[in-house]
């Protein structure tokens, strides 16, 4: 045993120094920026883990938007569940009062002034829906009744039925029906009773043909008549007939344009109102910055008598208009139209031809926001300017000239599910120089209700 122990610890000596040279290679290998080998299947093994993590990574992610994506139907799929049925029918209460401080519009120099005047008006109102798939049926019912307080000749009973019925014919091709038929009558008790009864009723057809994805065609026809009942010989009667075509085209995605032609008949007691009128009106609307768009509308219309008694006419209408969304909460329109109208009319009794040229501007301005999620305030101005030359007669070189500037005030307010209201201020302050001058202001406040169900 000790003959053996040196040797031992030799080998035990060289161990340490063989072990301490080999770290001092590595280091020194370090220090020169090179890194120790490593053997290639330790390399291979190091890059197949790395392979497996970033799969086993990918597929974590995968499942957990499959997992969110399957909550998220899920959650469409309740809420979709949770939708009340839809309704057929819909019942409800419309109630109005409006105070008009100059009802009678007289000036600020008549003496005594004009009385305030103020009305109600109530109506309640019934609907019925019988739509499908390819076919819109519904009917509505309303009754109305509106009276004043102090001035009870414009009390005024109506009842009204409206049908609409619309349906889809083939793939591009749609039809659609409404009918309307009112009944008025009018009670006044000033003096004595006296009733007067009036039968509208209006009929719409119009069909829709989708020639391309870009250019659709619509073709209306209207028809209305009026009767009074409680005129002998019916002699009352006034009816209108009139046919539209129109054409839409998407020029591009951001702008579109229209034209339309309609020829319309009238005829009426008074042969002054026989007449046959034609129109024609391009519009072109385009959008000029994501959050603003433009309208330009160009339209003129020609009357020809029917009878010897009717005028004829014509006038010419330029109307601008631009939208600007300010912010998700706020938006201001601007509207601006100018018209030019010429008419010439015989006086049956005096046989002298009367000709009268008008020129009026109208300027609108509006601005709307919403304070509250419930809530919405419009403040609007319009001015409008007009001017009137006749000549003929005696009322040869007349010339006259008026400008009316109002402005309103209007709030809606949704109170709760079934239940809104709108409160409005108007402010109209007339001039006018016909004969003399002329100057009248007025204020009205409306308030309306409507519950429905």
């Amino acid at each position: 045993m000790i003959k053996k122990t040196p040797r031992f610890l030799a080998k035990v000596v060289w161990a340490v120094v063989g072990f301490v040279a080999l770290l001092g290679v590595g280091w020194a290998a370090s220090d020169q920026g090179e890194e120790p080998a490593i053997p290639a299947e330790a390399v291979s093994s190091a890059r197949t883990w790395e392979e497996e993590k970033q799969l086993l990574a990918s597929q974590k992610g995968a499942f957990e938007e499959e997992t969110q994506l399957r909550q998220e139907l899920e959650r469409l799929q309740r809420e979709l569940l949770s939708f009340p049925k839809k309704r057929r029918y819909r019942v409800g209460w419309d109630s109005e009062m409006t105070y008009d401080a100059n009802r009678d519009g007289s000036r600020i120099s008549d003496n005594p002034k004009s009385k305030g005047e103020t009305t109600f008006r109530i109506k309640p109102f019934a609907s019925y829906d019988l739509s499908g798939r390819k076919t819109d049926v519904r009917l509505e019912y309303g009754w109305s009744r509106t009276y004043g307080v102090k001035i009870q000749t414009g009390d005024l009973i109506n009842q009204d039925l409206n049908l609409r019925v619309g349906r889809k014919i083939f793939k591009k091709t749609s039809l659609t029906l409404n009918d309307r038929f009112a009944l008025k009558g009018q009670r006044s008790t000033r003096i004595e009773e006296v009733k007067r009864l009036t039968w509208d009723q209006s009929h719409r057809a119009g069909l829709t043909y989708e020639m391309t994805p870009k250019i659709q065609m619509v073709l209306e026809s209207d028809y209305s008549r009026t009767d009074h009942p409680h005129e002998e010989f019916d002699q009352d009667t006034t009816y209108t007939y009139a046919w539209s075509p129109t054409a839409f085209f998407q020029v591009t995605p951001k702008s579109r344009f229209s034209a339309a032609y309609r020829m319309s008949f009238n005829e009426s007691p008074v042969e002054t109102g026989d007449a046959i009128t034609h129109q024609i009106r391009g519009s072109y609307a385009f959008k000029v910055t994501p959050k603003s768009s433009a309208s330009v509308d160009l339209g003129y219309s020609i009357q020809n008598p029917a009878s010897a008694a009717a005028s004829t006419s014509d006038s010419t209408v330029v109307s601008l208009g631009y939208l600007w969304q300010i912010t998700p909460k706020s938006g201001f329109r601007l509207n601006y139209s100018r018209t030019f109208t010429d008419s010439t009319s015989d006086s049956v009794t005096t046989l002298i031809q009367t000709g009268t040229d008008s020129r009026s501007d109208s300027l609108g301005l509006a601005f709307g926001f919403r304070p509250h999620r419930k809530a919405s305030t419009e403040l609007s101005f319009n001015g409008s300017h007009s001017r009137t030359k006749t000549a003929g007669g005696d009322a040869t070189g007349t010339k006259t000239r008026s400008w009316t500037y109002p402005f309103q005030v209007s709030t809606n307010l949704s109170l709760a599910q079934w239940v809104s209201m709108t409160i409005s201020y108007t402010y109209t302050h007339q001039i006018s120089d016909e004969r003399e001058l002329q100057e009248v202001r007025d204020h009205a406040l409306v308030v309306t209700s409507n519950i429905s169900y």
